[in-house]
């Protein structure tokens, strides 16, 4: 009987065509499935399955992956923009009052910005009917004005520094008795020069 069946299996393997798969299950007397392309041994009950060349497995439909997205790019923070220079505070400028340059009937040419002083009477000698000194009453004077042109406003810083340094020259050598009003005069003046445009100019005197 075991060699009818060798023999069966040996033609359905002969007759397989070309190019065919024959598949032999083999379940052993412990019960244990083996599938091989050989003939199963003796002893074991055999089951032959044979796949032609134009066997296909079946087309499994799976579903679709699910794309991922790409991952976005992490934004780059703009930096921030520099601090604008902190612009320069203004300085409240003050105008100089008009200046003038005068040269009396005798002696040296000055500044000055009142030009009431340049105003000045001399006084004179009094006499008598009699033309005697002696027995002349009264008082009596010549009044003299200095001559006097406005300086250019070009030229404003250099004549203000000149006339500081002459104030304080007059305040060098003045008397005790005036000494304190001419002191006064010029850190009056130089406080006008400070204040105005002039203020570390090269044409003023320090």
């Amino acid at each position: 009987m075991r060699g009818l069946i060798l023999l069966g299996l040996g033609l359905l393997a002969a007759s397989a065509h070309a190019g065919d798969t024959v598949i032999y299950r083999c379940t052993g007397s412990d019960g244990g499935v083996a599938l091989q392309s050989m003939p199963c041994p003796a002893g074991s009950r055999s089951e032959v399955r044979r796949l032609s060349a134009d066997y296909a497995p079946p087309v499994l439909n799976l579903p679709a992956p699910t794309p991922v997205p790409a991952a976005s790019p992490t934004p780059v923070a703009a930096p921030e923009p520099a601090p604008a220079p902190a612009a320069p505070a203004l300085r409240a400028v003050l105008p100089l009052p008009a200046l003038h340059h005068c040269q009396p009937r005798s002696g040296a040419a000055y500044y000055t910005d009142r030009l009431e002083d340049t105003v000045r009477c001399l006084p004179m000698r009094v006499t008598g009917l009699d033309g005697n000194p002696a027995t002349g009453a009264g008082e009596a004077c010549e009044v003299q004005r200095d001559r006097c042109q406005g300086v250019p406003e070009a030229d404003a810083c250099s004549a203000w520094g000149e006339y500081l340094s002459q104030s304080r020259e007059r305040f060098a050598n003045a008397p005790s008795r005036s000494s304190s009003e001419t002191d006064t005069q010029s850190a009056q003046i130089a406080a006008l020069l400070a204040a105005s445009h002039c203020a570390g100019s090269p044409a003023q005197k320090p």
